[in-house]
């Protein structure tokens, strides 16, 4: 397997971008006005080059209660602590419930994870293969569907012009990526999931890391980036799953 610091090198000539820089985002409630110029290749592309990561560091596990506690529940936990309100926690709980159900005793990889995978941190090299950079909010001990979750979610909202929170409540996977997704936690034998599963998994990772690097998060960013998904919790059982 190529090691981090090849992986990293801005230096290799004539390495490109694999989307074009004036489509990238805008901060997580504007990705892009339309379709960026990326192929499904690249998107195939670059999630076998992130296996090449996540299986050499990592190993394949059982979802079991222990583990979805350390992987996800306490993430969860973290936000709860952060917006300190009885009715957040309450919608949080709901949500928490939901992801245990679906992720229960199948099979992920715990390993080392980019944390920022998207395609705008790939880079398309001469040879056509694909060069993942931008390895600062990487971390250990993290189920590698963060990085699929992110890649996928990022494509989507880029691909449909979608906010955030708009992601996580367009549950489906009516699009281009989702095929491929299937594709490739079939190649390293991973359990699917459902689309809202890996939706809703890529939102609260993006909402633990702005409470986590940002001491002064915004109340706006909580207010478009937050509120919508957990007033849509607070709906009926039947008609808020995601």
């Amino acid at each position: 397997c190529q090691n981090l610091e090849s992986i990293t090198d801005l230096s290799v000539p004539n390495a490109i971008p694999v989307t074009d820089p004036t489509q990238l985002s805008r901060g997580e409630t504007a990705v892009g006005g339309g379709p960026v110029p990326l192929t499904t290749n690249h998107f195939r592309l670059a999630l076998a080059e992130i296996a090449k990561i996540h299986k050499p560091f990592g190993k394949m596990t059982l979802c079991t209660p222990d583990v979805f506690q350390q992987v996800v529940g306490s993430k969860l936990q973290f936000i709860k602590n952060q917006l300190a309100s009885e009715f957040n926690a309450r919608q949080l709980d709901y949500l928490l419930k939901q992801l245990e159900e679906k992720l229960a005793n199948t099979r992920i990889t715990v390993t080392l994870v980019h944390g920022d995978f998207k395609l705008e941190n790939c880079l398309l090299m001469p040879d056509g293969g694909i060069g993942i950079i931008d390895w600062d909010m990487a971390s250990d001990n993290e189920p590698s569907l963060i990085d699929i979750a992110s890649i996928y979610c990022r494509a989507v909202r880029a691909h449909k012009g979608l906010s955030l929170p708009q992601v996580v409540l367009n549950a489906d996977g009516d699009d281009p990526y989702w095929p491929l997704v299937c594709e490739h936690l079939d190649s390293v034998g991973e359990a699917r999931v459902e689309p809202g599963t890996l939706k809703s998994l890529y939102w609260l990772d993006r909402v633990y890391k702005q409470f986590g690097q940002n001491d002064l998060i915004s109340r706006a960013w909580i207010d478009s980036n937050v509120g919508p998904v957990l007033r849509h919790l607070s709906q009926s059982p039947r008609s808020s799953k995601i």
